[in-house]
């Protein structure tokens, strides 16, 4: 059964980036996709994002976890449905 989770980001970005994308657990981050920033540049554009508008509340980013039995979905198909659900989860425009 398919299951989907948020997680909020209070403390770091980057710190939070780099233990989500943990190669042990994301078989060489195989299994990490991105919406609306890279892996490589998400700690600065959430930095950019926070410091070029007024926000000043306790989250910082949000996780999203999809997870999936064993030949439930294929890759290539989570990545067409990502945004959608990001979309449908996150009502403001998500970076």
């Amino acid at each position: 059964m398919a299951v989907t989770k948020m997680h909020p980001i209070r403390r770091t970005v980057g710190k939070a980036v780099d233990y989500i994308t943990d190669n042990d657990k994301t078989d060489g981050e195989i299994y990490v996709s991105t919406y609306g920033c890279t892996r490589e540049t998400v700690e600065d554009d959430f930095d950019y994002t926070k410091h070029k508008t007024s926000y000043n509340g306790a989250i910082l980013a949000q996780h999203v976890i999809q997870s999936f039995a064993e030949g439930e979905i294929i890759r290539s198909f989570l990545i067409i449905i990502s945004p959608s659900l990001f979309q449908s989860a996150i009502p403001s425009r998500p970076e």
